[in-house]
């Protein structure tokens, strides 16, 4: 019955109608809640009104969910934490506009809280449509160019003294004679470097008929540059490494046995027999260390180093973990190895040849920072299912 009364109304105020309705018995529920608690059983005033508050924010929830804005997927711990902070925040912008119109304005009060409910419905109605029951649809590849069998990601940021090198050597491995069976792409994505980063490695790579270099048009983050070039990607599997050639591409060869069986295979400077040929700063080594502790902790046990940036994934690992990513600098790496486990993604941990290389944009002070709230986002993310 509501629903052929909402049908006679414009199809843009539909929804809002029926937020409205479902407010209105949500009210319903927890005055009555309210009334039953504390007047037929006594239940002291406060806890009665938390438990009806909480009673009406499932009510609201679960009919909003299924009625008003028609959400046929099941993931409710995702929907119901997003519902409730909107809830929350409702109830505190409630008490901030009574309090200005009562008190400072010297309105009267009925006035005042019709006022204030018509904005609160209007916070609840807009917060809920595009933030808690919004879903995203992702660009997920499912096709490819079958006759590409390996795509070398590369991103660079203000890499126009060190890029050449580095590309010098991945062309000498991509053309070797053993490599001749294999069509190899590689992708070289300029982080919007604003200086001639692109241009130095379209000169570099000017000679090799499976090459492309693109730019993106503002600094997004590594994390962004490599999302960017996997959704490049035509390779049946797709490695991103260094521009400053910390891992040569070479040591591919240490990865490609386990990829038979496994999604993603991800070089380690810490996995035994991994070759370190020059090492970094005791200091960066022990926040490295300390790191990893956390991060085995929270999200990724097991797995002894999540930053070397030298990663082997499968196509359909590739194209199902990268549109998921929210994180774009230092923690990508975490996330994309979180989203690949939570996806049920085979993961193999490979020592590798590694070298430090200055000259990067890592600080130490404000990328551990950076990288930490990272991971308690990560872990956030993971348990409210955003990443489903």
């Amino acid at each position: 019955m509501l629903t052929q009364l909402t049908r006679l109304i414009p199809p843009q105020f539909q929804a809002l109608v029926r937020y409205a309705i479902v407010g209105v018995a949500g009210t319903a529920v927890d005055v009555l809640t309210l009334f039953v608690l504390h007047d037929w059983a006594g239940v002291r005033v406060l806890p009665a009104s938390a438990v009806a508050f909480v009673l009406a924010v499932i009510h609201n929830y679960l009919l909003n969910k299924v009625w008003t804005f028609q959400i046929k997927e099941s993931h409710h711990r995702k929907f119901f934490l997003k519902f409730l902070s909107v809830a929350l925040v409702g109830l505190a912008l409630t008490l901030a506009l009574m309090y200005l119109f009562v008190h400072v304005f010297q309105w009267h009060h009925i006035l005042s809280k019709l006022l204030t409910s018509a904005l609160v419905v209007l916070w609840n109605f807009s917060a809920n449509k595009y933030w808690t029951f919004r879903i995203q649809k992702r660009a997920i590849r499912t096709t490819r160019d079958q006759s590409v069998d390996l795509s070398v990601i590369i991103p660079a940021y203000k890499e126009t003294q060190r890029l050449p090198a580095t590309l010098a050597d991945v062309l000498a491995w991509v053309q070797a004679p053993d490599q001749a069976q294999q069509t190899i792409e590689i992708i070289v994505v300029d982080d919007g470097s604003g200086d001639d980063t692109a241009a130095v490695a379209r000169t570099a790579l000017s000679g090799y008929a499976h090459a492309t270099v693109v730019s993106l048009p503002h600094n997004q983050g590594k994390g962004a540059a490599v999302a960017h070039g996997m959704a490049l990607g035509h390779g049946g599997h797709l490695l991103f490494m260094d521009a400053d050639n910390s891992t040569p591409l070479r040591d591919l060869s240490k990865l490609l046995p386990y990829a038979t069986d496994h999604d993603i295979v991800i070089g380690s400077r810490h996995a035994n027999r991994a070759q370190i040929t020059v090492e970094q700063s005791p200091l960066r080594q022990r926040i490295g260390r300390l790191g990893n502790q956390l991060i085995q902790l929270m999200v990724l046990d097991g797995i002894d180093d999540t930053q070397c940036g030298f990663k082997l994934f499968s196509f359909e690992a590739a194209q199902q973990i990268f549109p998921r990513q929210k994180i774009h600098r230092w923690g990508f790496d975490i996330e994309a190895l979180s989203i690949g486990r939570m996806l049920g993604y085979r993961i193999a941990e490979v020592p590798v040849t590694w070298a430090h290389c200055d000259g990067g944009q890592f600080s130490p002070l404000r990328d551990t920072v950076r990288t930490l709230l990272e991971l308690v986002y990560i872990k956030l993310n993971i348990w409210t299912q955003r990443y489903h």
